[in-house]
């Protein structure tokens, strides 16, 4: 019944050409949609050009300061000058020696000889150690006079020097500058200066400060 009821449905559409043109359509139309949807219009189509990672734009880093001398603390060097003063304007016979020899240690060699030429000359270091004559220095202020732009502190000193050989005392108005500079190793005396050395009959005769 089956086969008789496709054979007369194939007799009337090869009967209607209308009919029978539709139907030709229809499979054509089938046929263009499943080639076309066969083909992976991926495979043709150009692959996107591969995106680059974002860059984040890097800091530049600080140029790197200049290396300069080190900054000496005034009051570090006010507290120096005041321990090395007491080496170097040491005139005890007992230990006048070895108070030179460490205070030059803490003294650039610029500075070593003005400071000899002045208090520790090869005369005044014969009486001293041959007690020829006695000397004691007295300092009367001590404070940070100013600051350089190398780093390097003034320090300034007033102080009475008193000398006695066989006589009468003699006393002596000291002021001085010393610069303290710093290095690897600490604090140095890197300079100094005579600002005044007044001598006076006795230490009863000496000017006030």
């Amino acid at each position: 019944m089956n086969q008789s009821v496709v054979q007369s449905a194939v007799k009337r559409i090869l009967g209607d050409k209308i009919l029978l043109g539709l139907v030709i359509v229809g499979m054509l139309l089938v046929f263009v949609g499943a080639f076309a949807t066969s083909e992976d219009p991926k495979k043709d189509a150009p692959a996107p050009p591969p995106q680059q990672a974002a860059i984040a734009p890097q800091p530049i880093a600080p140029a790197a300061p200049i290396p300069s001398a080190p900054t000496v603390d005034p009051k570090l060097a006010n507290d120096f000058v005041t321990w090395w003063l007491t080496k170097a304007m040491d005139f005890n016979m007992q230990t006048a020696r070895a108070s030179h020899e460490e205070a030059f240690k803490w003294m650039t060699p610029n500075a070593g000889p003005a400071f000899q030429q002045a208090y520790w000359t090869p005369e005044i270091q014969q009486g001293v150690l041959n007690g020829q004559f006695s000397a004691a220095f007295q300092p009367v202020s001590l404070a940070p006079e100013a600051i350089n732009p190398d780093g390097t502190v003034v320090v300034g000193c007033k102080g009475t020097l008193v000398i006695q050989q066989g006589g009468p005392p003699i006393s002596q108005q000291v002021a001085m500058d010393f610069l303290v500079a710093k290095d690897a190793s600490g604090l140095r005396i890197a300079g100094v200066n005579n600002r005044q050395l007044q001598a006076a009959a006795s230490p009863q005769a000496a000017a006030p400060y």
